[in-house]
């Protein structure tokens, strides 16, 4: 939740509105959203975000627990 908030277009699969800092997902006709697929850079900004993170909570408890 920390990422999504000070980097939210790490996890945007449509287009990142810059300023009004929101993710931009197109609508069908009949009001639903449509599936977008996820685009490689999505994909390897996730397989590197959530690696860290992990790493971090991993290394604080370590580090806790000695």
């Amino acid at each position: 939740m920390l990422i999504q908030h000070r980097l939210p277009r790490v996890f945007c699969k449509g287009s990142f509105d810059e300023q009004t800092r929101e993710c931009l997902i197109e609508e069908e006709a009949d009001h639903l959203q449509k599936s977008v697929p996820p685009t490689f850079t999505h994909v390897i900004r996730v397989l590197v975000v959530c690696p860290a993170l992990w790493g971090i909570v991993m290394g604080v408890v370590w580090k806790m627990a000695g």
